[in-house]
């Protein structure tokens, strides 16, 4: 019913890591690995592949090492033939229980393009020494978007833009999202930026209850939503030619979809597209020049140094606020009571054994 598609290049370590923990959980959708990797690590990962097969549905698709990743998703997701198809990454995990919960939503909901679960982001202990060596564990931003027009949901979308990279999706939309995504030559954060939005116009999104996804953050992610400067991203020569082709398809998309005249679709998407950037640009200008970004951090950082237990405090007291969120941290997340631990523990077990040099 489902497959998990993992595009991987040249990180044979996080490969292994990823698929030992799927082994581990029991996994039973098929895992493609879509390959573009150089010929020795490539060859690895062929071996490793193999050395699963009894206990995994593995499929390996080997591809150029220049071929560009919106090209080798494409490709990749021409192969799959299961009804429903997630993307995954080789640093990355999905929960198999909430997949399977995401399939039955989708099928008991044929107005929904895609669903997924809460998520966390985590840095590896090598990266978060200050946490006493385990990973450094935060939320990552999900949520449902369900109104009843693509151009609602664009707007919305948009308007509070959280990554849909990850979830699981009908399997005939994304395959033609991503023919669509590999026609035109983008940047990392536009082939991010593109499929997210035209899943978006095709159907609504439902955020479910639960453990769906951990990403593992890195200097190097180019989401809209992490690029460390969005001034460069927009200053750059090649951002007006891209943000054109990015709109023109999705005006056409939702003028098929919402029964719009082109003008009046091209006038939504321009919209959306001022209230993304309006609030990226904002938000980075803040955190990184506003008084309200810098000062109140170093306040309460060094009130928190001052008073112990400050930080546990006041996560706990957000915890209990109407409306919250479980608490995500990894004091948290490793606590029983936590609606997330049984889902977590696997993902943690794995990441730590890894770091410590355990089996790969």
């Amino acid at each position: 019913m489902i497959t998990l598609c993992i595009p991987t290049k040249d990180r044979p370590e996080l490969l292994a890591r990823v698929l030992r923990y799927y082994r581990g959980q029991g996994a039973r959708f098929q895992v493609v690995i879509a390959d573009s990797s150089l010929s020795p690590v490539a060859d690895a990962n062929q071996r490793l592949v193999d050395s699963l097969r009894s206990s995994l549905d593995l499929r390996y698709l080997r591809y150029e090492p220049e071929i560009h990743v919106a090209q080798k998703i494409a490709r990749a997701l021409e192969q799959v033939e299961t009804p429903y198809a997630a993307l995954g990454a080789d640093d990355d995990f999905s929960v198999p229980a909430a997949l399977d919960r995401a399939a039955g939503f989708l099928a008991a909901h044929p107005d929904y393009a895609l669903a997924h679960g809460d998520a966390i982001l985590f840095h590896a202990p090598a990266a978060a020494a200050d946490n006493g060596g385990g990973p450094l564990v935060i939320r990552y931003p999900q949520r449902s978007v369900e109104q009843a027009t693509g151009a609602l949901r664009l707007l919305d979308h948009l308007s509070h833009y959280a990554l849909t990279f990850y979830s699981l999706h009908r399997t005939a939309l994304l395959r033609d999202t991503w023919k669509v995504v590999s026609g035109l030559e983008l940047d990392y954060a536009f082939v991010e930026l593109l499929p997210s939005c035209l899943a978006i116009i095709q159907g609504k999104s439902k955020q479910l209850g639960g453990l769906y996804l951990a990403r593992q953050g890195h200097a190097a992610q180019t989401s809209v939503t992490h690029l460390r400067d969005p001034l460069e991203w927009v200053a750059d020569p090649s951002w007006a030619s891209q943000q054109a082709r990015v709109r023109r398809v999705l005006a056409e998309a939702l003028a098929r979809q919402d029964g719009l005249t082109l003008e009046a679709a091209r006038e939504v998407v321009k919209q959306a597209f001022w209230s993304c950037l309006a609030k990226t640009l904002t938000t980075k200008w803040d955190n990184r020049y506003g008084q309200r970004g810098i000062a109140a951090r170093l306040r309460f950082r060094a009130m928190a140094r001052r008073i112990p237990g400050l930080r546990s405090a006041w996560r706990a007291a957000r915890a209990l606020l109407p409306g919250s969120h479980p608490a995500i941290s990894l004091e948290a997340l490793r606590r029983p009571s936590s609606v997330y631990h049984t889902d977590f523990m696997p993902i943690y077990r794995v990441v730590t054994e890894g770091a410590a040099g355990g089996p790969a």
